[in-house]
């Protein structure tokens, strides 16, 4: 495994920053093209659609955790075949998931507009972009262990580069569909076709590179391994679902219940919301291999120094430029967007509001998954998700 020192932890963190910098500006220079191009409502369908990528993030690097934690410690054993075992267990559980999947997926898919408020005129396309959303979905989950190898060798670069290779061609095919061809919603779905293709190709190049003893075959599935995987990941699945009711099922609830307009000027925030979680989560992800490195090796109080230490820095971080978008939420709204989305300034207060608090907290639930002590957190987010959903309906 490459080292642990100084030099390549800056490096991370300094690609981390270019990768969070490039997000915002995906954010915030694609939302008012995509409006101008499709409309307000049709925009909401856009988002709506696309909204299952952050279930992706969310999903993926959930399993991943599990799959990292038990990856590591036996590379740092020298167990590389039962590390194989570790990644042919993951992927053919998530293979599993998938084929059970698929028809669910496609019926959702085909029949959006009897689920969600799609004006008729956006119909057609937004059963070509709901499937294809959903295809990239279980891809991104099915390839998600090959990021494992790098996160084990502390090259969370890598890993960036690959995401900022996306969020490039992301803008970039967007903006020529949005410029010079018609002006369905479908159209995005070629470049979500796009986009699944090459983060493929690029995610499992990555993973063979660090660790070439990698062998697919399912005579490397391990029961034994499985039951340890899905022992802690019932537990982080559990933490998924939490986490996406509580975190995107604002936007669902708006189209269900006030319609695509609503839905349309309340899903134009959401970057400013990804843009806070971005910041929160570049110090807790570049700390996620030394944390399982130190777990792995048993060296707890360097553990706690680590913990401690990063914990004030994100919570420093976190602070100042909340802050910062919390008191001229209504003038950024008003130089992003226009006029007409000033008066949501009080809606994004209260949006980015539980954010101070909570993204700060990333380093500690880094470090009860190493611990594998998830059971009580994850209880309390489910009642939590519980509670937000129930709000949603009173207020």
């Amino acid at each position: 495994m490459e080292r642990f020192d100084s030099t390549q932890m800056a490096k991370n963190l300094s690609i981390s920053v270019v990768q969070f910098i490039l997000q915002i500006g995906v954010g915030f220079v694609l939302t008012p093209i995509l409006i101008n191009t499709f409309g307000v409502s049709s925009f909401g369908i856009i988002r709506l659609a696309t909204s299952t990528t952050l279930y992706v993030g969310i999903l993926s690097k959930s399993f991943s955790a599990a799959v990292d934690r038990f990856f590591i410690i036996e590379l740092q054993k020298g167990n590389t075949s039962e590390a194989n075992k570790v990644l042919n267990t993951a992927l053919f559980i998530n293979l599993g998931f998938f084929l059970f999947s698929l028809p669910i997926i496609t019926l959702i898919s085909l029949n959006a507009e009897k689920i969600f408020s799609i004006p008729h005129q956006d119909i057609s396309g937004a059963h070509f972009l709901f499937l294809v959303v959903q295809l990239n979905f279980f891809l991104n989950i099915f390839t998600s262990p090959f990021y494992s190898p790098a996160t084990a060798n502390n090259r969370v670069d890598i890993i960036s580069y690959i995401d900022i290779v996306n969020k490039t061609l992301n803008l970039s095919l967007s903006i020529i569909v949005s410029l010079f061809f018609s002006s369905s919603i479908g159209n995005l779905g070629y470049v979500q076709i796009i986009l699944g293709i090459v983060n493929f190709v690029l995610i499992v190049s990555t993973g063979y590179r660090f660790a070439p003893f990698l062998k697919l075959h399912f005579k490397y599935f391990n029961k034994e391994k499985a039951r340890s995987l899905l022992k802690m990941s019932f537990w982080l699945l559990l933490d998924v679902i939490g986490t996406i009711i509580f975190l995107n099922s604002d936007v669902i609830f708006a189209n269900l219940l006030f319609g695509a307009v609503i839905a349309g000027q309340f899903s134009a925030l959401l970057p400013v919301v990804s843009m806070l979680r971005g910041i929160g989560n570049i110090v807790n992800r570049n700390i996620i291999p030394l944390i399982y490195k130190l777990y792995s090796e048993a060296q707890y109080k360097k553990l706690e120094i680590v913990l401690l230490i990063s914990t004030k820095i994100s919570s420093l971080i976190m602070g100042i430029i909340s802050g910062l978008v919390l008191i001229y939420s209504e003038d950024l709204l008003y130089l992003w967007l226009g006029e007409s989305f000033e008066g949501l300034g009080l809606l994004m207060f209260l949006l980015l509001l539980p954010w101070c608090f909570t993204l700060a907290m990333g380093p500690v639930h880094t470090m009860r998954r190493a611990y594998n002590r998830i059971r009580i957190p994850t209880i309390i987010l489910i009642v939590a998700s519980i509670l937000n959903v129930s709000f949603i309906f009173i207020l």
